[in-house]
């Protein structure tokens, strides 16, 4: 590793005390954190959901079954995986790894490309 900069070391300096001071403010919530957390791992059990696609460690909003789920309940021709990504306003990239985990389980592709849910026209 490259020796740092006196000017990195002090904005890391920065960070590690603003990191230390969230943490602490966050101390009170980290029951609930982990109460919310187990009750969402039985309800993706429930659904049977693998895990959420988060984009490998980022601690975005990650993306759930139920949201894609939703979006495309209302299509009768299915969607793209543009289109799906523009309605639950995450990256086409979360959406495709997404359908693509889930492929002949949850949802199917057309020829066309679009995407849709399994057994939606039976219902």
């Amino acid at each position: 590793m490259e020796k740092l900069s006196r000017y990195q070391t002090k904005i890391l300096e920065e960070l590690d005390t603003a990191i230390e001071e969230l943490t602490e403010k966050l101390k009170p919530a980290e029951r609930l954190i982990a109460e919310r957390n187990r009750l969402m791992a039985t309800r993706r059990t429930l659904l049977s959901e693998r895990s959420v696609t988060s984009g490998g460690g980022n601690h975005r909003p990650r993306l759930s079954m139920e949201e894609v789920i939703v979006v495309l309940e209302g299509e009768d021709d299915g969607m793209s995986v543009q289109a799906i990504a523009q309605a639950v306003g995450y990256p086409e990239a979360t959406i495709r790894s997404h359908l693509n985990r889930h492929r002949d389980e949850r949802y199917e592709q057309a020829k066309d490309g679009s995407w849709s849910l399994i057994g939606a026209e039976e219902e």
